[in-house]
């Protein structure tokens, strides 16, 4: 199905190349290189074999195995088509296409950031769209809709109607541009009986590849088709430069937070046999995502595959963050409580839950409600996406960055959390003590586990309020195959406890060594630095008069405060200009990017 081979003819055979391209060659010259701007595979993973001669370009594209891929050429419109390198199997297009027909949001996310809305005749409906650029075509007639009376609670991938019915979509596009799930089972087929195997079909895996980056990376292989190589390479390389320049300043950040993600799936149906937690893949880019993000997801499953409550708690109970509720319209923990359906209503359970840490992806919904652009323009941004997350995650770091795609839920008083929160800077008279621990022959997620009850033992040992107290987690370390659960105890204290805080340390390690050896693998629990921020000054000797150092200070001091006022006023300029409201940081990236 995929080589689009039906009755013995290629799809899309004996249509002219006035239906199919933008420009046609007049007469096409075997020795000219067509392809002024090529480009290279750097983060697709689901493309291969990409090779550029003169008049084409070939490629192959894998699905969800070797076995369901498709190889493809990519033709320059009025150049014949090398039929002795390719198979009847093989997805033959033409560049520059003339138009397209594009079922899923993340390609519409493909054809806006390529300036090629005005190439795109048809969808499969508005229901999901955000772009306004296609919106305002659909409003206006210029693309139609394949399905307009498409109903997303009665239909799925198998729905796919009307594409060349002539009263729905006048004119048959050049290529579609089709999702790969059900493909060969059903949603192929079906496609290709519906469109009389009229239209070639172009298979986009874009959301099976590993990382945010691969699939953005998928533009390339549109911009080829469109005949927009140069501007899809631009695009790519600009998002890539800013990923990766977030991607490197997280990695310096000391505390690394541990997330769960989705919620429970029930089956409405009765199948108990489908309901579960589903987990996130550990090859997936969501799972990317989090990693560059500076956190950790305690599953190495590469698979989502469903978990029952018993495996969520264990693996999840006390995970600091939930990203990824499902739903278009929470906005609050107490609706996340009251959808509970968990057998034994586990939310609540939750420390993510607790501490009123949970959050969604669907902060930027499109005009009907039903369509979150996390799944459609955060495909082609995903620097934003992870500038989001860093914010989310990192209240401990400064940042100025607005939520784009990533929708906070208002805690519930309906349930207490156990552990306090710290500010990321000390407030005025106060201090940040920070104790680096290490537990050998634990996890850091089997320490993690223990939270609640380790921030107790912590504060009796260092006597103080444990409201005072918070307990943050380092990346998950080993050391000659001996895992190591480091974490900083952090504690607020005014000036005049410092130093009788700081001198407790050797209690406080003998009291966390204590707590969890009784409760995980712990052998020894060593010490690390102990930092104070700020720190306390000397206090020196008072006299008579101001000694020569003191007026140096008071000079210094003088300095010092004319810098914080320059400072000051260059940060309230910083955040006005970097402060990027939700549509602003998607259309001005690298401004976003800044804030980070």
């Amino acid at each position: 199905v995929i080589g689009a081979v039906c009755d013995g003819q290629r799809a899309g055979d004996g249509r002219g190349v006035e239906e199919l391209c933008a420009d046609v060659v007049d007469v096409c010259d075997q020795n000219t290189d067509y392809f002024d701007t090529k480009f290279e595979i750097e983060m697709m993973t689901r493309v291969s074999k990409l090779e550029f001669r003169n008049t084409y370009a070939k490629f192959h594209v894998d699905l969800s195995n070797a076995e369901e891929g498709y190889d493809a050429v990519v033709v320059r419109c009025g150049c014949p088509v090398p039929e002795d390198e390719i198979t009847p199997e093989t997805l033959v297009l033409y560049t520059p296409a003339k138009s397209a027909y594009v079922y899923e949001t993340p390609d519409l996310a493909f054809i806006v950031k390529l300036d090629a809305v005005a190439l795109l005749s048809a969808i499969q409906t508005d229901t999901f769209t955000s772009s306004q650029a296609i919106l305002d075509g659909v409003q206006d007639g210029s693309i139609a809709q394949s399905a307009p009376d498409y109903d997303p609670d009665a239909s799925w991938l198998s729905d796919h109607t009307g594409l060349i019915n002539t009263s729905i979509v006048p004119v048959v596009p050049a290529f579609a541009v089709i999702s790969p799930f059900g493909y060969r089972s059903s949603f192929g087929p079906n496609f290709m009986e519906q469109t009389d195997n009229k239209i070639a079909v172009f298979v986009s895996a874009e959301v099976s590849e590993s990382s945010p980056l691969g699939r953005m990376e998928w533009i390339k292989l549109l911009g080829l088709i469109f005949g927009k190589q140069q501007k899809a390479n631009e695009e790519f390389a600009a998002v890539k430069n800013r990923y990766e320049d977030i991607k490197a300043a997280v990695a310096g950040y000391k505390f690394v937070p541990s997330v769960i993600t989705n919620s429970y799936y029930y089956s409405e149906d009765g199948n108990l046999d489908s309901n579960g937690w589903y987990s996130t893949a550990a090859s997936s880019y969501v799972a990317q995502y989090i990693r560059d993000a500076g956190a950790v997801y305690n599953s190495d499953v590469d698979a989502a595959a469903p978990m029952n409550e018993s495996e969520v708690m264990s693996r999840f109970g006390a995970a600091q963050y939930w990203i990824h509720f499902l739903t278009t319209t929470f906005s609050t923990v107490d609706e996340v409580l009251a959808a509970d359906q968990t057998p034994s209503k586990i939310y609540k359970d939750l420390l993510s839950t607790k501490c009123g840490r949970v959050s969604s992806n669907s902060l930027k919904l499109n005009p009907s409600g039903r369509g979150s652009d996390y799944f459609e323009s955060g495909v082609v941004n995903p620097d934003v996406v992870l500038l989001d997350l860093v914010t989310l995650l990192h209240p401990e770091q400064s940042s100025s960055h607005e939520m784009v795609y990533y929708k906070e839920f208002t805690p519930s008083d309906a349930v207490a959390c156990p552990v306090a929160s710290l500010p990321a800077e000390a407030p005025s008279g106060k201090h940040l003590i920070d104790f680096e621990l290490r537990a050998v022959g634990a996890t850091r997620h089997e320490v993690e586990q223990q939270v609640v009850d380790l921030t107790s033992a912590c504060a009796t040992a260092l006597d103080v309020d444990a409201s005072m107290m918070a307990l943050y987690f380092a990346a998950p370390e080993e050391v000659d195959s001996v895992p190591r659960g480091v974490f900083t105890v952090r504690v607020m204290s005014d000036t005049a406890s410092v130093s009788d805080v700081t001198g407790k340390q050797d209690a406080l390690a003998s009291a966390a060594n204590e707590f969890l050896a009784s409760e995980t693998g712990t052998t020894a629990v060593e010490a690390g630095p102990v930092v104070v921020s700020p720190t306390v000054d000397d206090p020196g000797t008072s006299s008579g008069g101001l000694s020569g150092g003191a007026i140096a200070g008071i000079v210094v001091g003088s300095l010092v405060a004319v810098a914080l006022v320059v400072a000051a006023v260059l940060f309230l300029y910083k955040r006005k200009n970097a402060s990027v409201d939700k549509t602003t940081a998607v259309e001005n990236p690298d401004a976003a990017a800044e804030a980070v």
